[in-house]
């Protein structure tokens, strides 16, 4: 069906040491297969009398596309009117460019009563600050009883194993952190294994993670909606930032709020914690906490057994900031290497100044100005040139991709300052290289094989080239421009020699890559 998303059946597949709930949906058209895996002591919890965890899953790229959602699987009446009568019309009045769509599935009355209070577990500091405020209450039926982890962390997911097992083992440099911290909190840990983080986050349905990320983030939860009585998801920001205008193109914490709310349910109730408190307050709280001195990893290098200690790293940044403002630095010397952070406090001030108009940073940015005056103004003046250069070869970059000639287009690597071209059936893969270093513009063709780059060397004269521009003299654009063109064209022309092709003809599957087939 077209302008449809069509959920056709829900249901149990069993194997000897895990269970999985395997969602099958028409996508105007197209079968796409959704699952969910536990291990097998937990498949009792698996919900598959209703598919409200896929609705809330895909709820936001059908408010997004205008997608009609039709079902053969029912959904629970009390899940449904908050859908319908609360989150979406919300939804539509804050964002104008959202659809009023139309939800066709059928209803059913069905409570399910857990006794699980629950809360993920993922190193970074606000997930920390969550298990040490609930692990000890004096509500003694609202402290946690297990820790939750599953596939909806850019962490863990795109690992595509056969089994939530492979999964696990595959992971285990990851595993063997929340394994460590529920042993030793004496909490079971409970493991999601699902393909739908990397279902939603694909660009033809939504773009930017960020503005779905809870609800891919909930969708795992309330799979399990039998195992939990509470839940709490960890906020990354104060609740005073609640907004909803133009909410499709911000982050979920911005209306979390609302989105938690809606799924309050019978028998199963979901909290956001830490929302009363800054990000620097939850820091500062960590440092006598055990646990988080042992464990603590907001770190983007996961493989890392400690964080990388970066200023490189915006995550390792704010954090190290953080507790040297505060004179908290040796409290986590287990997971940040701070003899390296101190011999390079100037690089981190230096990302301070670059980063000061970030939330998070700003508040740590005036105290560094205040603790570390003589230091801080070294680092602004550097900062300045940095960031002045960055701009001066930023612009030189965008001047020169629109003048590329159609037939050598490049397609853009979200996120990242360079452009590739991929060549269909062609192996190993080929791509260009456009970037620019502090003082430098690079072009290059590479290649993910050592054995064919040597074969390569007969075919072309240098593997790079680099335009490099003197600070003081601007050579003329258009000179780097066609350099850069006769670069590739004489790269494409070594590429037909050597495959005995032609010509090639370049396609656009999606916005992200240029492919070209042979």
């Amino acid at each position: 069906m077209e302008n449809t998303i069509y959920i056709r059946s829900h249901e149990l597949v069993f194997t000897d040491s895990s269970c999985k709930l395997v969602t099958t949906l028409e996508e105007q058209g197209e079968l796409v297969e959704l699952f969910y895996e536990v291990e097998k002591e937990y498949a009792p919890y698996l919900v598959s009398e209703t598919a409200d965890a896929i609705l809330y899953l895909i709820l936001q790229y059908a408010l997004r596309t205008g997608l009609t959602i039709r079902s053969d699987v029912p959904m629970s009446t009390s899940f449904m009117y908050n859908m319908k009568e609360v989150l979406i019309p919300s939804l539509l009045l804050g964002d104008k460019s959202l659809h009023n769509i139309d939800i066709d599935v059928p209803l059913i009355d069905i409570d399910f009563h857990g006794n699980a209070v629950g809360t993920a577990v993922t190193c970074g500091i606000d997930s920390f600050y969550t298990i040490m405020k609930h692990h000890s209450l004096p509500y003694s039926n609202m402290n946690l009883t297990h820790l939750f982890i599953a596939s909806s962390s850019i962490d863990l997911w795109k690992s595509e194993c056969s089994n939530i097992h492979e999964y696990k083992k595959h992971f285990d440099y990851l595993f063997n952190r929340y394994e460590g911290i529920a042993k030793e909190l004496n909490l079971p840990l409970v493991v999601g294994y699902s393909n739908y983080l990397e279902y939603l986050y694909n660009p033809k349905r939504v773009k930017k993670g960020i503005t779905v990320h809870q609800y891919v983030t909930m969708a795992n939860v309330i799979s399990l909606r039998k195992l939990w009585r509470v839940y709490y998801f960890s906020s990354s920001e104060p609740f005073t930032i609640f907004d909803l205008i133009d909410n499709s193109t911000k982050a979920t914490s911005r209306h979390e709020l609302l989105s938690m709310h809606v799924l309050s349910l019978p028998g199963f109730n979901c909290y956001s914690t830490g929302g009363s408190v800054s990000r620097e307050e939850k820091t500062i709280a960590l440092t006598n906490y055990p646990v988080a001195q042992n464990y603590l990893h907001p770190c983007f290098w996961t493989k890392h057994q400690v964080n990388c200690t970066k200023p490189s790293c915006s995550k390792c940044v704010r954090a190290l900031l953080t507790l040297d403002v505060h004179d908290k630095l040796e409290s986590f010397n287990k997971v940040f290497d701070i003899n390296k952070y101190k011999k390079n406090r100037l690089s981190f001030f230096i990302r301070a100044c670059e980063l000061k108009e970030d939330e998070y940073i700003e508040p740590i940015y005036r105290k560094l100005l205040k603790k570390y005056p003589k230091i801080m103004a070294t680092a602004e003046v550097t900062a300045k040139e940095k960031i002045a250069r960055q701009l001066y070869w930023r612009s030189l970059r965008l001047n020169i991709i629109p003048k590329i000639p159609k037939n050598l287009i490049f397609g853009s690597n979200t996120g990242r300052q360079f452009y590739k071209v991929f060549i269909d059936g062609i192996s190993p893969k080929f791509n260009y290289k456009l970037t620019y270093g502090n003082d430098n513009l690079l072009i290059g063709l590479y290649c993910d094989d050592e054995n064919f780059i040597k074969k390569c060397d007969t075919l072309f004269s240098h593997e790079s080239d680099t335009i490099t521009l003197n600070k003081d003299t601007v050579i003329p654009k258009t000179n780097s421009v066609q350099g850069v063109i006769d670069f590739i064209a004489s790269t494409r022309k070594q590429i037909e020699k050597l495959h005995d092709v032609q010509d090639f003809e370049f396609i656009s599957p999606d916005s992200r890559k240029i492919y070209a087939r042979l």
